[in-house]
């Protein structure tokens, strides 16, 4: 395995390039050669409806990196949704380094999303993206507490232009729970936009991913899974996954990355 790599956006020599083997076909530095400006904070307010909208009312939005709105009169029972001002550094950031960006460039506290046993649970995150020539970074958490099922619907909509987003989402799936994740990402060609997903998964869960990509300038989501166990590197007893994605091709100009791994626990 290589050595962690830790980004420092003031030093070029230091982003991943296509040299890094984990990088290879996501190459960040040909594209991100300094640290932009940060994106501007937007008005706050009942946003516009989001893709999701018809499926759910439990709704999170993250705009240019910062908690915009959330559906706080309107959450279903078993759905809560708290901050944490002070969290530990992301369990996997020796081998996420964009993860470990996101978390140390984070514009708020992290929000997190906790799903409680009983009937099936459902919320929308949005990771809205309105900004010119500018950054963000935002680390947002996922809690699905034992025997609960739930599904995460996850959208990364973006409205502007040649906009760098850098988003860190940590998933938790506890003993016997069950989490689907639906990801639909949309945005323009000139963007670059990395999403780090770690999954840490217990015993009897279960998790499945499907993805739908429109590609951009770079666009990159990765998913990194613990839960394996060290001495067979095979999944702990009962543990389940799933994962699939697609690209929709607009341009020839677009690309698009789907990377994923695992790691012993």
């Amino acid at each position: 395995m290589n050595a962690p790599v830790r980004i420092d956006l003031k030093d070029v020599s230091t982003i991943p390039s296509r040299r890094t083997e984990a990088w290879k076909y996501s190459d960040l530095r040909r594209y991100l050669r300094d640290e932009p400006l940060i994106s501007p904070k937007l008005p706050e307010g009942e946003p516009n409806d989001g893709p999701f909208k018809a499926l759910t009312s439990n709704e999170l939005l993250i705009a240019n990196g910062r908690m915009n709105w959330w559906s706080e009169d309107d959450l279903t029972e078993g759905v809560e949704v708290a901050s944490h001002a002070s969290p530990s550094a992301p369990r996997m950031a020796d081998v996420m380094p964009m993860a470990a960006l996101a978390a140390a460039k984070a514009l708020d506290d992290v929000f997190i999303v906790s799903f409680k046993a009983g009937a099936p649970r459902t919320l929308a995150l949005r990771w809205l993206s309105d900004a010119v020539k500018t950054g963000h970074h935002a680390r947002v958490g996922i809690v699905v507490e034992a025997g609960a099922n739930a599904t995460l619907l996850e959208s990364y909509e973006g409205w502007g232009d040649a906009y760098v987003a850098n988003h860190l989402v940590e998933i938790f799936v506890e003993q016997d729970a069950t989490l689907e994740r639906i990801v639909l990402i949309e945005e323009p060609a000139s963007a670059i936009s990395i999403t780090s997903a770690e999954v840490h998964l217990s015993r009897g869960a279960a998790f499945a991913q499907t993805t739908v990509a429109s590609g951009a300038r770079l666009q990159r989501l990765e998913t990194g899974f613990k839960g394996w166990r060290r001495r067979w590197r095979t999944p702990a007893r009962g543990l389940r996954c799933g994962l699939t994605g697609s690209m929709r091709c607009l341009a020839t100009a677009r690309r698009t990355s789907l990377p994923w791994f695992a790691t012993t626990g």
